[in-house]
C-alpha cells in the first residue's frame, strides 16, 4: 500500500478497500421525506472516502493498522513537521511538575491532544507551548470571547510574544501570536488570506472538534460541499505543528476520529481523579438533596412534558433550590446554579427576587462584555449567585467559586463533569468545593440523577 503525505490536512492512500472497514467508521443518519412522513436512514461513514483520502492526523493510527496487520506501507511526499523544532520554555513561567510532565510529553510530537481537567491550568500550559516556538507565527482558536480575553491577558502576563485578539469588528493580525474564536476567523476571507500565515495552531477546548460532516448541497446544478467551524479551519490552514487542550474527550466514535483527525492523538493526559488526589484540584464535595415527588406527575407521559413539570415549572424544588442558595449566601459562599432551559432560569430568577436573593441571570442573549463583568463581579465575591443555562459551563474562570448547583438535571457525563469543573479550581483559601444535585422523583428524571450519581460515585467523590 502506498500513502501520499498531501499537506498537514490530508493524505492519500492508493488501496482505501483495505481502510474502509468497521474499525474506521463511524455511523451516521440522515432524513428522507417518505410522503407525508420523514425516515430516518442509517449508514456507515468511513475515515478513507472512495478515493483513498483522510485526514493526516489520522495517518499514525493508520499506519500502526497496517503493521500490525502485515500490510506493506510506503510512503511518499514530504513531511514538513521535520522543519520545527521547539526551543526552551521561558522562565518567566513556572509550571508545576505535572503541568511540565503534559507540556513535555506534547512537545516530543509535532502533533497531538492534551486532556488535563478544568482548574489544572490548561491556558499556563498553552502559554508554555507557544513560548518553545519563539520565532513562529501562532494561531490559538477558542470558541468564547470569555476564552480569548483570558487567553489575552495570560499571554501578556508571561510575555510569551506579541499578540492580537480577532473577534467581531475587531480583527488585528499584525502580532506574531493571533487569538481568535473560531467563528470569525473560519470566514471564507480570512481563511483566504491567513490560510498559509502559521507554523503552530493551538485550540482550547479542543473536544468541539468533534464533526468530520460536510454538507452537500446543489447550487444551479453542481453538487457542491459546505465545512463549517474547526472542521473548515484545520482543513484550510496549513499549520503543520498543531496542539490540542481539553478537560474531557467526546463519547462519540465521530468526535474521537474528528479530534485525532483534525489535530492529533492524545499523547499527554492527567485525569480529573488524578488531579485531585495530587491536590492539584479542590476536592468536590457533594450533597444530595431529595426532592419530593409531584402529586400528579404520573398524568405526564412523555420526557418533555415531565420534564417541563417535574424541573422547571415543579414550585416546591425551585423554592428548595432558592433557599439552599440563600442560606449559603448568608455564609459568604458564592454559588453558580445550572439550568438547561431559559423558562426554569427566569422561574428562578423571580422566587429569589421575591425573597431578596439578589441573583445574576446569565443566557444566551447575555452579550459578551457582560458575561465578562459578571465573571469578574463573582471572582471577587460581589455578586454570590448567578443563574446561567449552557453557554457558561466552559471557558469561565472563577477562582472563588464556592458551589456548584445541578438544577437543570441530565444524565450525560460530559455536562456534568463541564458543569462541577468550573469550580474546582484549587486556591490558597479553597480546599474543597460544594457540589448540590437534587434526587428527583418520577419517571425519567429519577434515572438521570441516579446517572449523575453514578458520576459521582465513579470520581470518588461520595
Amino acid at each position: 500500500m502506498r500513502i501520499e503525505y498531501i499537506d498537514t490536512s490530508y493524505c492519500k492512500t492508493d488501496r482505501p478497500d483495505l481502510l474502509r472497514i468497521k474499525q474506521f467508521s463511524f455511523p451516521k443518519s440522515y432524513w428522507k421525506q417518505e410522503g407525508y412522513r420523514k425516515q430516518e436512514i442509517k449508514y456507515d461513514s468511513y475515515l478513507v472516502d472512495r478515493k483513498g483520502y483522510f485526514l493526516t492526523g489520522l495517518l499514525e493510527c493508520i499506519v500502526n493498522y497496517c503493521n500490525m496487520n502485515d500490510i506493506e506501507v510506503t510512503m511518499i511526499g514530504g513531511d514538513i513537521h521535520s522543519e520545527f523544532k521547539p526551543g526552551d520554555i521561558t522562565p518567566l513561567i513556572q509550571l508545576r511538575d505535572d503541568q511540565k510532565r503534559l507540556v513535555y510529553n506534547a512537545l516530543s510530537s509535532p502533533r497531538g491532544v492534551i486532556k488535563s481537567p478544568t482548574g489544572s491550568g490548561k491556558t499556563v500550559m498553552a502559554a508554555a507551548i507557544m513560548s518553545a516556538y519563539p520565532e513562529n507565527r501562532i494561531l490559538f482558536l477558542c470558541h468564547t470571547i470569555s476564552l480569548l480575553k483570558q487567553t489575552k491577558e495570560e499571554l501578556d502576563k508571561f510575555q510569551v510574544g506579541p499578540s492580537s485578539i480577532v473577534y467581531g469588528m475587531e480583527k488585528d493580525f499584525s502580532a506574531r501570536i493571533i487569538i481568535s474564536t473560531v467563528q470569525s476567523f473560519c470566514k471564507d476571507e480570512v481563511l483566504e488570506e491567513m490560510q498559509n500565515e502559521f507554523d503552530l495552531v493551538i485550540v482550547d477546548e479542543a473536544h468541539h472538534c468533534n464533526s468530520l460532516s460536510v454538507t452537500k448541497k446543489l447550487v444551479n446544478g453542481v453538487k457542491i460541499e459546505k465545512k463549517t467551524g474547526y472542521f473548515k479551519v484545520l482543513t484550510s490552514i496549513i499549520a503543520p505543528i498543531r496542539y490540542g487542550i481539553t478537560a474531557t474527550l467526546q463519547d462519540s466514535k465521530e468526535g474521537r476520529f474528528a479530534l485525532e483527525g483534525l489535530i492529533g492523538p492524545v499523547v499527554s493526559e492527567i485525569s480529573l481523579k488524578e488531579g485531585v488526589e495530587q491536590g492539584l484540584l479542590a476536592k468536590p464535595k457533594v450533597k444530595l438533596i431529595p426532592i419530593p415527588e409531584m402529586e400528579n406527575l404520573r398524568e405526564y407521559r412523555t420526557y418533555p412534558d415531565i420534564y417541563q413539570a417535574a424541573i422547571v415549572e415543579y414550585r416546591k424544588r425551585n423554592r428548595i433550590i432558592i433557599d439552599e442558595t440563600k442560606k449559603l449566601n448568608e455564609e459568604g459562599k458564592s454559588v453558580l446554579i445550572y439550568i438547561n432551559k431559559i423558562e426554569h432560569g427566569e422561574r428562578l430568577q423571580e422566587i429569589a427576587d421575591r425573597i431578596g436573593l439578589p441573583a445574576i441571570f446569565v443566557r444566551g442573549e447575555t452579550t459578551a462584555e457582560e458575561r465578562e463583568f459578571i465573571r469578574k463581579l463573582m471572582d471577587d465575591k460581589k455578586c454570590l449567585t448567578v443563574i446561567a443555562t449552557t453557554v457558561w459551563k466552559e471557558g469561565i474562570n472563577i477562582r472563588s467559586l464556592d458551589c456548584v448547583m445541578i438544577a437543570g438535571g441530565g444524565k450525560k457525563e460530559l455536562t456534568v463533569l463541564q458543569e462541577v469543573g468550573r469550580a474546582l479550581r484549587k486556591t490558597e483559601h479553597k480546599h474543597e468545593v460544594l457540589l448540590i444535585d437534587f434526587l428527583d422523583q418520577g419517571k425519567y428524571i429519577s434515572e438521570h440523577s441516579i446517572s449523575r450519581i453514578s458520576v459521582y460515585v465513579q470520581e470518588e467523590w461520595i
